[in-house]
Parts: C-alpha cells; sequence; structure tokens
C-alpha cells in the first residue's frame, strides 16, 4: 500500500508492505517505508522512523524516538527513556538506559551498558559508552 494508513491495519486488511505513514493508537505493519506515529509502533522492517510510547522493530535503518525503543539489528539512532538493541546495532543511543549487544556505536545516557558477542564481556558506564567491532 501506498499512502497513509490510520488505526491498526496489518491484520484487518492484510497489509504486508507500506511506503507512508501509519497512524494510530496502535500500529503494526510487516515492512514499512516512512515512519509510524502512535502510542504502540510495531515493525518488522523499517526503513524511516518510529514516534510513540513503545517502539519495537526487528530490522531498523533509521530512527525511533519514544519512551521505550527496542530493536534486534538496527543501523540509526534510538532517541528515549530506555533505549535497547538485542543482536547487533550501528549508530547513537540517547537516553536515560541505553543497552546494546555488538556493533559500532555510542552511547549518552545516565546509564550505558555494552554487551559483546562473549557471555563474559559486558561493560556499564555512566553517561557515555561506546563500542566497535
Amino acid at each position: 500500500m501506498n499512502g497513509l494508513s490510520i488505526g491498526r491495519k496489518k491484520y484487518e486488511s492484510g497489509i504486508e508492505k507500506l511506503c507512508g505513514c501509519q497512524f494510530g493508537p496502535l500500529n503494526d505493519v510487516n515492512e514499512i517505508s516512512g515512519g509510524q506515529i502512535g502510542l504502540v509502533n510495531d515493525c518488522d522492517t523499517c526503513y524511516g522512523g518510529q514516534i510513540g510510547i513503545l517502539n519495537y522493530i526487528e530490522e531498523l535503518t533509521g530512527s525511533q524516538f519514544g519512551a521505550i525503543n527496542r530493536t534486534c539489528f538496527g543501523d540509526g539512532v534510538q532517541f528515549g527513556v530506555m533505549n535497547s538493541c538485542d543482536v547487533d546495532f550501528d549508530g547513537l543511543q540517547l537516553g536515560v538506559l541505553c543497552r546494546a549487544r555488538d556493533g559500532n556505536y555510542l552511547q549518552l545516557g545516565l546509564l550505558t551498558v555494552r554487551e559483546g558477542e562473549k557471555p563474559w564481556y559486558r561493560r556499564v558506564t555512566l553517561i557515555l559508552g561506546y563500542h566497535r567491532r
């Protein structure tokens, strides 16, 4: 679908791929090139951004702005109270709590957590965190 989607549409009308914007309290789509604005945003693949209270993306290329931001693979910016990347992140995290595993990233926050691929590798610092492969 190209254009504007208002409300939760993924399961109601079968939107798998959206080029444009999705607005509503609960936004859910498989792939989006554009953005999601709502209270809760969920997306498998995002080329663009999310603005909301709770944002989740499997693969992010762009930005997340919200209270809680979470992604598995990220390339871009996370700005929020809590930012988390589970697998690989390349970019910048700004917030109170910033957590990421592997990748090339800079963290600015009250508490920054960096976890590597090895279970014994974990670094926790205040204010500034930096990790590179």
